[in-house]
């Protein structure tokens, strides 16, 4: 005997796949606000992945209930971080943990990105200066 499914259940399965996945311009800007650099390892990688910081599975306690998030930052760049192969199939961590990481890799980027902008534009000044 085959179990009848409703629309309003197909639906509720529909808006939980939707909450599930990253646009395309959700993922490059995640990988782009920390120069592909995997959240976890700190490591440079070409290949990675978005992982949710907060996830809509009942049983995980990432789960996006116990941390009041709401269904529309559920696939926003708020709720989504940059990982590696490797440390995607690792998945150990707590929400607040994620986040802190990509809180503080976020972080060290903009650094990083200041130094390498302010250092060119001094150079550019200077070889500007000395053409006078």
């Amino acid at each position: 005997m085959s179990k009848k499914v409703s629309n309003n259940d197909s639906n509720l399965d529909d808006d939980k796949k939707e909450l599930d996945e990253f646009s395309p311009k959700i993922k490059k800007i995640t990988r782009i606000s920390v120069g592909g650099i995997c959240c976890k390892c700190n490591e440079y990688k070409r290949v990675g992945d978005i992982e949710h910081i907060y996830v809509y599975k009942e049983t995980s306690p990432r789960c996006i209930e116990k941390h009041k998030i709401s269904k529309k930052d559920m696939s926003s760049e708020k709720n989504a971080i940059w990982i590696c192969e490797d440390c995607h199939r690792n998945d150990n961590y707590k929400s607040d943990e994620l986040k802190k990481l990509k809180e503080n890799r976020v972080e060290i980027w903009y650094e990083t990105m200041y130094e390498v902008l302010t250092n060119t534009f001094d150079d550019t000044k200077r070889l500007e200066t000395k053409n006078i």
